[in-house]
C-alpha cells in the first residue's frame, strides 16, 4: 500500500498552492511607492550624472560613465532625463539605465556643448535643443523632427504651455515658435538686449525675461508689466505662486508676481559663483548651485541643505511628481439603470511617477461617502459596496491620490437604480372571463415605462403608459395569456389572464316533444291514501 506518501504529496502540494496563491493575492492588494519616482535634483557634474534625494540632499546614484554633460532637462510625465554633452543627446530613465542616444554632428561654428540648452515640452516628450544658432527638434523617442537656423545664437530656451509654444531668447530678442518653428509671438525687448534667461508662469503665461542688467515681467498679451535693475544677472525660474527665483553672479534673489523684492541672500562665500539654481515645484523651496557646492533653501531663505561637492557642477534639473494620475469607471457606465442596489464598481487607473495609492480611494453617491470592499490591481479596483445605494437617479463620482499625494478625479457616472418591477393593470378582459365575444381587446395601463409583450408579442405603450392590443379573434375554448413588462433596469412582472370563449348556441327541443312532456306531467298523480278510523287495527 502506498496510500500514505500519496496523501502526504497531496498535502504538500496543497500548502505549496495555497502559499503561492496569498502570496499572489498579496502583491496584487499591495501597492507601494515607485522609489524611482520620488522627488530629485539631478546635477550635470564634471564626473557625470548624479542623482539626489530631494528630502535628504544625499546623492542616490553617480552615472561616471556618461561624461562632459553641460546641460539637463526632466520630461516628468514620462520620466525621462535628457543630457547634452560631447555631441550626443541622451535619455535616461530615473533609475539610471540609457533610454536612448542620438549622435549629432553640428557644424563647426556649433561644437561647443558649454553653449548648448535644452527645453522639454511635457505634453508630448518632445525635446528642444539649442547651440549656437542652430535649433534642433526630437519627438519623446529621439526620433528627429527637424533642426532650425537662427539668426542668433540661443542663449534661454523655455516651454510655455499656456500658448503650447517654445520662447527663444537670443541676445538681440524674444520670441515664440510653435512645433514646426513657426512665429508664435514676439516681445519688445528694446535693441540689443543680451538675453541671458526666461521663465514663464504656466498660470498666467507671464513671461519673465532676464537681461544682462536687468529683470523684466511681460504679460500674457507681451505687454511690458514692470523692470527690476539687476546686474550681472546668469539665471532664473518661475516659482508655483507666480513669482520669479533670480540669480546674479553671487546673490539670489526671489521676486513675487507683482515684481516686490521679497529676498535678497548671498548662498555661498565670496569666493563662488553661482552656476545655476532650480525650483522645487511642490513646496516653492530653490536649490542654488556653484561649481562645487549645493544649496538648498526655503521660499523664506532658510537654509535646508548644504552640500560640498568635488568636481564642478555644471547644470541643475529637478524632477518632481506633480502629475495628477488618471482615473475612470468602468463599471457602471453612464447613463444605464440598475436594477440592485448593491451593483459592482470598477475604476480603472494610471499614474506615470510615485504610483496609485489604493488607500485613498473615494467613492460617492450624490456627494455622500460610499462604503466599500475593493480588491486593487497595479491598474484597476473592482468594488463591492457594504451598504446599499438609494431609489431614483444617482450620481457616481471617484477621487484618489497617487503617492505624491497629485488626485485624480473621475468623470462622474450618472445611473438610475430601481429594484421596483412595474405594475401591470389590466381593464379588459377580466381574468377568468367566460364570453361568446370571439374577439378580445387587451386594455389597461403600467405603473411606468416598460416594454410590454403579450404571450410573446409586444404590444405598444402610449406615452400616458396606457395601452390598447387588438382585438384578437380567438376559437372557442380556454385561453391562458400572460402579459410580461419589463422596465429599463430590467425588472419583470408577468401577469396571467384566462378567458373562455363559448360561442355554441344550446340545441333546441322539438315542440311534440313539448306537449309530450306536457301531458305526462297531467297524467301522473300521487297514489291517494286510504283512511282509517282512529284507533281501527291495521
Amino acid at each position: 500500500m502506498r496510500t500514505k506518501p500519496l496523501v502526504s504529496i497531496i498535502m504538500v502540494v496543497s500548502a505549496l498552492c495555497l502559499l503561492f496563491s496569498s502570496l499572489w493575492l498579496r502583491a496584487q492588494h499591495t501597492l507601494s511607492p515607485h522609489p524611482d519616482f520620488a522627488d530629485a535634483l539631478w546635477l550635470a557634474h564634471s564626473d557625470g550624472i548624479r542623482k539626489i534625494a530631494a528630502h535628504a540632499a544625499t546623492v542616490l546614484f553617480t552615472m561616471s560613465d556618461v561624461n562632459d554633460v553641460w546641460t539637463l532637462a526632466v520630461d516628468a510625465p514620462r520620466g525621462v532625463l535628457w543630457a547634452y554633452g560631447r555631441h550626443t543627446l541622451s535619455a535616461y530613465h530615473l533609475n539610471g539605465q540609457p533610454f536612448t542616444s542620438i549622435p549629432l554632428t553640428p557644424p563647426a561654428s556649433s561644437c561647443n556643448s558649454k553653449d548648448a540648452v535644452l527645453s522639454v515640452n511635457p505634453d508630448d516628450g518632445s525635446v528642444w535643443l539649442g547651440i549656437k544658432t542652430f535649433l534642433y527638434h526630437f519627438d519623446a523617442q529621439g526620433q528627429w523632427l527637424g533642426v532650425h537656423s537662427l539668426p542668433d545664437p540661443v542663449q534661454a530656451l523655455v516651454w510655455d504651455p499656456t500658448r503650447t509654444c517654445l520662447w527663444v531668447g537670443t541676445k538681440e530678442g524674444v520670441q515664440a515658435l510653435d512645433e514646426t518653428a513657426a512665429l508664435c509671438a514676439t516681445l519688445d525687448v528694446g535693441a540689443h538686449p543680451d538675453v541671458r534667461a526666461l521663465a514663464v508662469d504656466v498660470t498666467t503665461g507671464s513671461v519673465w525675461v532676464g537681461l544682462h542688467k536687468g529683470l523684466r515681467q511681460y504679460d500674457a498679451t507681451g505687454t511690458l508689466r514692470f523692470e527690476l535693475r539687476l546686474d550681472k544677472l546668469t539665471t532664473l525660474e518661475s516659482d508655483p505662486q507666480g513669482g520669479v527665483w533670480a540669480a546674479t553672479d553671487r546673490e539670489l534673489l526671489h521676486i513675487d508676481g507683482s515684481g516686490l523684492l521679497r529676498l535678497v541672500v548671498e548662498p555661498f562665500s565670496q569666493t563662488e559663483n553661482i552656476v545655476d539654481l532650480v525650483v522645487d515645484p511642490r513646496e516653492a523651496s530653490v536649490w542654488v548651485a556653484s561649481k562645487k557646492q549645493l544649496g538648498h533653501l526655503g521660499a523664506d531663505g532658510r537654509r535646508l541643505h548644504e552640500v560640498e561637492l568635488g568636481g564642478e557642477i555644471r547644470d541643475l534639473a529637478f524632477y518632481a511628481d506633480v502629475t495628477p494620475p488618471s482615473l475612470a469607471f468602468t463599471v457602471p457606465q453612464d447613463g444605464v439603470a440598475l436594477n440592485t442596489n448593491t451593483p459592482a464598481l470598477a475604476l480603472q487607473y494610471g499614474d506615470s511617477g510615485t504610483g496609485i495609492d489604493p488607500a485613498t480611494l473615494i467613492v460617492q453617491a450624490n456627494g455622500v461617502d460610499v462604503s466599500l470592499v475593493c480588491q486593487y490591481s497595479v491598474s484597476t479596483a473592482t468594488c463591492t459596496l457594504t451598504a446599499p445605494l438609494p431609489e431614483g437617479f444617482i450620481t457616481l463620482t471617484a477621487t484618489m491620490q497617487d503617492y505624491a499625494g497629485n488626485m485624480a478625479v473621475a468623470p462622474d457616472v450618472r445611473v438610475t437604480v430601481d429594484t421596483v418591477a412595474p405594475v401591470i393593470s389590466l381593464t379588459a378582459p377580466a381574468d377568468g372571463l367566460l364570453t361568446n365575444q370571439a374577439q378580445q381587446t387587451f386594455t389597461g395601463s403600467l405603473s411606468e415605462d416598460a416594454t410590454l409583450t403579450l404571450n410573446g408579442e409586444a404590444v405598444a405603450v402610449d406615452a400616458d403608459l396606457t395601452f390598447t392590443h387588438g382585438p384578437l379573434t380567438l376559437p372557442s375554448g380556454l385561453h391562458l395569456f400572460e402579459l410580461v413588462a419589463t422596465d429599463a433596469a430590467g425588472n419583470t412582472s408577468r401577469l396571467h389572464v384566462r378567458v373562455t370563449i363559448d360561442t355554441t348556441a344550446p340545441t333546441a327541443v322539438a315542440s311534440e316533444q313539448v306537449q309530450m312532456m306536457r301531458r305526462s306531467r297531467r297524467s301522473i298523480s300521487p297514489p291517494r291514501a286510504k283512511c282509517r278510523p282512529r284507533g281501527a287495527a291495521l
